[in-house]
């Protein structure tokens, strides 16, 4: 019996819904969520990996000890997995809020859609405008994000193959969890013992 229905005979039945089951209708599985995941620490362990080994070769080398240069690396990585975790409870949320159709049947390939089109206008607003021109009202932002997610949407929608590449791509992130998490795992640790000594 299809979970949609398992989960509306218990109800009338028994008078009180199966929350468990609740859940796994409304939200999308484990497999979809960690592709989502998974792309959005590729954006974010990349970008921050981009700027640290930058920012090393120019100053950091000529006036940080190694220790403190661990500890920064630490802190980068730890905040990153935040950052990854919270951009996909959001859209796992969203997924269930909003009408089945509009996300969670094709959460694999709908979600790294809105990551990278989040995350990449971000990253590209904040790589090509200073602090001091950044623009307060975000329309140079909301630009940007339009000017890669609605191609996207568009190219998915028109074309199955573009859709299949996608998930192939956020499948293929998954493996760069196997380097992020223990990673960060490590950072996390060093931070605590940085802060209990």
């Amino acid at each position: 019996m299809p979970p949609t229905r398992r989960y509306e005979a218990e109800e009338q039945g028994h008078g009180r819904p199966d929350r468990q089951l609740w859940l796994r209708t409304r939200f999308p599985d484990e497999a979809q969520v960690a592709k989502v995941f998974a792309v959005a620490a590729f954006f974010c362990y990349g970008w921050t990996l981009i700027a640290f080994f930058r920012s090393l070769t120019v100053n950091w080398m000529l006036f940080m000890e190694p220790g403190e240069i661990v500890g920064v690396l630490s802190y980068l990585l730890v905040s990153d997995f935040f950052e990854a975790a919270l951009v996909t409870s959001v859209l796992a949320l969203l997924a269930a809020l909003l009408p089945r159709q509009v996300l969670r049947t094709r959460f694999a390939a709908r979600g790294p859609i809105l990551v990278a089109s989040l995350l990449g206008s971000i990253m590209l607003y904040m790589r090509f405008f200073e602090i001091r021109e950044l623009d307060t009202s975000g329309f140079r932002w909301l630009l940007m994000f339009m000017g890669i997610g609605l191609p996207l949407v568009a190219l998915v929608r028109l074309s199955s193959k573009v859709e299949r590449f996608i998930v192939l791509a956020a499948d293929r992130c998954v493996v760069l969890l196997y380097l992020f998490l223990p990673l960060s795992a490590a950072g996390l640790l060093i931070v605590v013992v940085r802060n209990l000594t």
